[in-house]
């Protein structure tokens, strides 16, 4: 057989091998994949005597590193990736008959999905900070309709190198390759995760423009919407990149509707807006509707933002998505049993969901233990205060010594169902912690964010359960980190607790600030301000065991200021048991005993109705305000009444035999061992007196 006749064999055979591999690729069975291509490569010269081989080469290297990609071995696949790139630098172009070449560069193998050398709508991204919103127009095609292309399209390599830089966690590395794929091959995939990865490395001015040119290409990509919200784009600013609403009258006069909460005088836009989907008149006009929904959430307009979730819900009934979102509307709003009913409904429409439930987690974790193992704020643990730690007011619930059957279920069915999810380990550390090991629970939070450094939830748990823990230092990187992600009042309040636990008072103050300026309207913010004074006031303004500038009058200055801060948050969410509870510290610190007192009977009459930690909490501040004016009788029956909610309040049990020793006579703050000893002595009085009796009346007799 001539040398002729054996070259054209093997080319056949090399490009029956080829057409096998794309063949396997396309079926996803990887480990074949991987065994044809390593053959496949071992077969070309590591060192292509021409450009010919060099071009065949560049083609096996590419489908070796789909094979790697699809197995998960994303560092063999990168150096894969990068070989062929090289490789394919070598080889000569591949001239074609339009402007656009597979993905792979030849016209027997398929394109890569979601990647395309050419995209008239292609964008420049900015690499530098000073132009980082930049846009480059759109730009027309190339006049002429034929030309040249290397074998394998290196776009998609690029492409490919930076998602395995981005499963390695190499976030520069991915940036640094993605950045160089030019405008015009920028596919929507390309543009998303330019986005992702420009948010991730805290370029947001890059990462906007990014999303709102994956929007413009494509205004279906919700999570792009979701995105610009979160990153402070108004609802108007989302809007204006989607198609024109086909009602313009509705879509203009959504906010004057969206004020009324329950949707009052909608009920015939909500008619029409159930029909939309089937009748196909608007197809965008629910986009305009999330996209507002998003913007008003993030702007904690909690009314506003509910009202068009509600729209959405009336548009696609039953949608877990949508119910998750308005959870966490009533969840930033302070309306946890509103939230908790919207969560339980999403599970109900779909029993495997996950997003979201590690929220739901932290809702039953907090507000909804079973009955006979309720617990009001541990003492011990937290330092007494109802917020948390000792110095909130706001932001964290009651917890629980023991989990919840609805607690256990939930956290069961996500581990099942989801392992490999940040929102299922999240939840099994708030379990966990519900159980009493702190630690434990920690190191589930900690597994959890090292899952998705971007989840939300996993750094305020991580955070939270480091403050448990006594880590406070741990608990500012993880709660900076959760604000960096998304400003929820939960972060700004777990960086508060954080900074006032290590006496950094200006930072803690800052941080409230930044809270109030953030979400104005919201009952959180106020109370963090009255936070920050009340320990202040403590403290003396200068941390721990810092003497008070100015004296009393110093001190009672910032007593005023937190009291004027917790009466405007009250103001925003009367329910807030935490508030109450530190107001009327604040006024019986000012001497206004009889104020604190009545702000406590109203507010367990009213509010704590639903909530046996609140109950148990409250009545134990109102015993001690009530022994501070040595109203004794009425202090030991409020603390009984937390001992019959809860028999295990170590606050209760305290409260009971402070005032005890108040009504003997006793020090109340005395040890235990002197008690023990007054009453012996006097126990031995009696009985001295009582013999003295006896022998006197024997001899009377």
């Amino acid at each position: 057989m001539s040398a002729l006749s054996r070259d054209s064999a093997g080319d056949m055979a090399s490009t029956q091998q080829m057409r096998a591999m794309e063949r396997l690729l396309a079926a996803e069975m990887w480990e074949s994949a991987e065994a044809l291509g390593g053959f496949l490569c071992s077969a070309s010269p590591r060192l292509p005597p021409d450009a010919v081989a060099s071009a065949e080469r560049a083609r096996h290297l590419a489908l070796f590193g789909d094979a790697l990609l699809g197995k998960g071995e994303h560092r063999r696949a990168l150096n894969a990736f990068r070989q062929a790139l090289s490789v394919n630098r070598l080889a000569p172009k591949v001239p074609t008959g339009n402007n656009l070449s597979s993905a792979m560069g030849t016209p027997e193998t398929p394109a890569t999905p979601g990647i395309s050398p050419s995209t008239p709508g292609g964008m420049t991204t900015p690499r530098s900070s000073e132009n980082a919103a930049a846009i480059v127009a759109p730009q027309p095609p190339p006049a002429s309709s034929s030309s040249s292309s290397r074998p394998v399209d290196e776009a998609s390599l690029k492409f490919k190198i930076g998602r395995c830089h981005l499963a390695l966690r190499e976030c520069r590395a991915a940036l640094a390759e993605l950045e160089t794929i030019p405008a015009r091959a920028r596919t929507l995939p390309v543009t998303m995760t330019l986005a992702k990865t420009y948010r991730r490395t805290g370029y947001e001015r890059a990462a906007v423009a990014c999303y709102k040119e994956v929007v413009r290409d494509c205004p279906f990509a919700v999570d792009a919407i979701a995105a610009l919200a979160e990153l402070g784009c108004l609802g108007e600013e989302i809007r204006a990149l989607l198609p024109a609403d086909g009602n313009d009258d509705d879509a203009t006069g959504t906010s004057r509707d969206a004020m009324s909460v329950d949707g009052a005088g909608t009920d015939g836009h909500r008619e029409a807006r159930r029909e939309e989907p089937q009748g196909g008149s608007d197809p965008h006009g629910w986009l305009h509707h999330l996209a507002e929904a998003h913007g008003a959430a993030r702007s904690h307009a909690s009314d506003v933002a509910a009202n068009h979730f509600r729209r959405l819900d009336d548009i696609f009934p039953d949608n877990p998505r949508v119910w998750c979102q308005l959870a966490r509307v009533h969840r930033d709003a302070g309306e946890v049993r509103e939230a908790a009913d919207c969560y339980r409904r999403c599970a109900r429409a779909d029993p495997c969901v996950v997003e979201g439930m590690d929220v739901f987690a932290s809702i039953l974790y907090e507000h909804f233990p079973d009955a006979g193992t309720s617990v009001a704020a541990s003492d011990d643990a937290d330092g007494g205060a109802l917020g948390g730690f000792g110095v909130l007011s706001h932001g964290f619930g009651f917890g629980t010594n023991g989990p919840s059957v609805e607690l256990n279920v939930l956290v069961n069915n996500l581990l099942e169902n989801s392992p490999a999810r940040a929102e299922s380990w999240s939840a099994a550390a708030l379990y966990w912690e519900s159980r009493g090991d702190a630690e434990k629970a920690l190191t589930y939070a900690e597994r959890s964010s090292d899952i998705d450094d971007q989840h939300v939830t996993a750094h305020v748990t991580k955070g939270y359960l480091s403050l448990k823990c006594k880590r406070a230092d741990a608990a500012v990187h993880a709660f900076k980190r959760a604000l960096q992600l998304a400003p929820t009042t939960r972060s700004y309040a777990g960086l508060v607790a954080a900074y006032l636990i290590l006496g950094r008072v200006k930072e803690a103050t800052a941080t409230a600030k930044a809270c109030a300026r953030a979400a104005p309207n919201a009952s959180a913010s106020h109370a963090l301000l009255g936070d920050v004074e009340a320990y202040c006031a403590r403290h003396g303004g200068g941390g721990h065991g810092g003497a008070a500038r100015g004296g009393t009058s110093a001190a009672q200055g910032h007593r005023d200021r937190a009291r004027r801060c917790y009466e405007q948050s009250l103001k925003l969410d009367p329910s807030c048991a935490g508030v109450v509870a530190a107001l009327a510290d604040a006024h019986a610190s000012s001497g206004r005993s009889e104020a604190a007192a009545e702000l406590l009977r109203r507010h367990l009459d009213t509010h704590a109705a639903h909530d046996a930690g609140a109950q148990v909490a409250l009545h134990c501040r109102l015993g001690g305000v009530l022994a501070q004016s040595k109203q004794l009788a009425d202090a030991l029956g409020h603390y009984q009444s937390a001992l019959a909610i809860y028999p295990e309040s170590d606050e209760a049990r305290r409260g009971v035999s402070r005032v005890e020793r108040l009504m003997k006579g006793q020090d109340p703050d005395a040890p235990d061992e002197e008690v023990d000893d007054e009453e012996e002595e006097e126990d031995e009085e009696v009985e001295d007196a009582d013999a003295d009796g006896d022998d006197g009346s024997d001899f009377m007799g």
